[in-house]
């Protein structure tokens, strides 16, 4: 048994409670576990780097951190203070939280057929992933050929074979930065009524060894 919630939120880590707090806790009606093991969601921030210069830059970059259901009423996310320095994080759950304390049998889940047809930049995912379930999906993929991707031109594609019954928000982590800070450049990505996109892609996501990866769980309905 299991529960996959989607959100998308920011903190303020300059406030004196975020400062005072050891875990990050959010208040939900009734779950249907009382109790899930650590699972992982991810986390972002932005960095201005160079501020006083005429080639001031700003760098999103994120990270992925743990996260866990406390109880029926309760998410946990674990407090990792790599971006505490800057003004807000953001955190984005695309997860799924396997319930602890109750054995069952193990599920192997099968793949489902899935199509990334290119509208707008051409670019090729590779290691297409998705399992369809009720009330659920997941999706993997990464782009291998990434020099297509340039400032200010949106990636747009048709996801045939995805559900089209989800509305997520997620990052689409992958590139390279000079921020002080660590994790990887992130962009915004939003699948919805089966399209993806990534309406303002960096350039610097065509970095070599860092390809832009997307796995997310997503909530159907």
């Amino acid at each position: 048994m299991m529960v996959v919630l989607n959100a998308k939120f920011k903190v303020n880590v300059q406030c004196e409670e975020y400062k005072n707090c050891d875990v990050l806790e959010i208040k939900v009606p009734n779950l249907s576990i009382n109790k899930s093991a650590e699972a992982g969601c991810y986390m972002g921030a932005s960095q201005l780097m160079w501020p006083d210069k005429s080639w001031a830059t700003t760098y999103n970059n994120a990270t992925c951190i743990k996260t866990w259901i406390k109880d029926k009423n309760t998410i946990c996310i674990e407090k990792f203070g790599c971006y505490d320095s800057l003004d807000e994080i953001t955190i984005w759950l695309c997860s799924m939280y396997p319930v602890v304390g109750q054995r069952g049998e193990l599920k192997v889940y099968e793949k489902n057929a899935i199509t990334y047809e290119a509208v707008q930049t051409q670019v090729r995912p590779n290691d297409l992933v998705l399992v369809k379930q009720p009330g659920w999906c997941f999706l993997h993929f990464y782009f291998y050929n990434t020099y297509a991707i340039k400032n200010g031109t949106p990636i747009e594609a048709n996801l045939k074979g995805f559900p089209e019954d989800v509305d997520v928000d997620f990052p689409i982590i992958g590139g390279s930065h000079q921020a002080e800070v660590g994790g990887n450049l992130y962009c915004d990505a939003r699948i919805e009524n089966g399209k993806f996109l990534v309406p303002e892609p960096d350039s610097r996501m065509t970095s070599t060894s860092y390809e832009p990866f997307v796995m997310i769980y997503a909530v159907r309905g």
